[in-house]
């Protein structure tokens, strides 16, 4: 159970230090008072007899911040990172941010102070673990969510997610050797590489593809349909669409060695202008992260192919 102390403050003026403050002396310091600045964010150590000056001034000091806090303080309060207090202290004025309220956080015995600031675009994750090695996942997930989101907002391109896209993949996989020729292989090496792949996609994006699985394909999007489902995997395309398009279903033969698709002309073209009104509520993929590890698996398997190495499913 966490402990909260909420301390509400009127807004305050924070200096954002990230020089080391100890030479700093009483003199300077009460420059620093008339200033109005009441919280100092430093990312060295401060001189204990200094820290004890500002505190007696109602000054919240916050040294040996690391480089991710410190650009969170920088980002939230507006304050701007000067590397001294003396050669910056005419244009004092001009450095400083500001910061709405203080919290004081106490969770397991460690003590947190939470920063915030009315209408900042800065948000805090509080979150627990069970154990260290909860706690270093957690941490990984965390960060690599929060990358996926930078990269959305960055780059707001998305895929149909649960496995949609990899049976598109996989689909017009089969197109691309039924309809071109390809004189490099044999044309069973060829199929069993094909559907190598195929396998390889599906088992990835997390699909039944047990010999008794019922996952099945539409021929109007390439979509991954489950039996009793009334929408695709991902929940972008209705059945009623696909029906409007005159489209039909084929479950994938898992046990067939050779082709485990129908033939390329089963496959029904269609505009993208028949896509008008999605569901709302779908699961998407970020593009560039799909993409892309998409293309290091395959870039893995050449590079293993290419010094001997023989990959196989265990």
């Amino acid at each position: 159970m966490c402990g909260l102390t909420v301390y509400e403050v009127e807004p305050l003026g924070v200096c954002l230090v990230k020089a080391f403050l100890g030479s700093i002396g009483e003199e300077m310091g009460e420059v620093i008072i008339i200033s109005g600045v009441k919280i100092i964010a430093c990312q060295k150590v401060v001189h204990p007899m200094l820290r004890m000056h500002l505190r007696r001034k109602g000054v919240l000091l916050l040294d040996r911040l690391g480089t991710a806090p410190a650009q969170a303080v920088q980002k939230l309060s507006g304050a701007v990172p000067i590397s001294s207090l003396t050669r910056y202290v005419e244009n004092l004025d001009m450095m400083l941010g500001r910061i709405t309220s203080v919290r004081r956080l106490i969770c397991d015995g460690k003590e947190y102070l939470h920063l915030q600031r009315k209408g900042g675009n800065v948000t805090t994750l509080f979150v627990n673990a069970m154990g260290e090695e909860a706690t270093i996942e957690l941490k990984v997930c965390v960060e690599q969510s929060l990358s996926l989101l930078y990269q959305l907002v960055s780059q707001p391109v998305v895929t149909p997610g649960a496995g949609c896209f990899d049976m598109f993949l996989a689909a017009s996989l089969e197109q691309v050797i039924q309809e071109e020729s390809i004189s490099v292989c044999s044309s069973s090496e060829l199929r069993h590489v094909v559907r190598c792949i195929q396998q390889s996609l599906l088992m990835a994006s997390g699909l039944d593809t047990s010999p008794t699985s019922l996952i099945a394909v539409d021929s109007t999007f390439k979509h991954a349909w489950s039996s009793l489902d009334t929408s695709c995997c991902c929940g972008l395309i209705p059945q009623t669409l696909v029906k409007e398009q005159e489209g039909k279903w084929f479950t994938l033969d898992w046990a067939c060695q050779q082709e485990m698709f129908p033939h390329c002309s089963w496959f029904r073209p269609t505009s993208a202008d028949v896509i008008k009104d999605l569901h709302e509520c779908a699961i998407v993929d970020l593009y560039s992260s799909k993409v892309n590890a998409v293309i290091m698996a395959l870039e893995s398997s050449v590079n293993l192919l290419g010094i001997g190495m023989i990959i196989s499913r265990v």
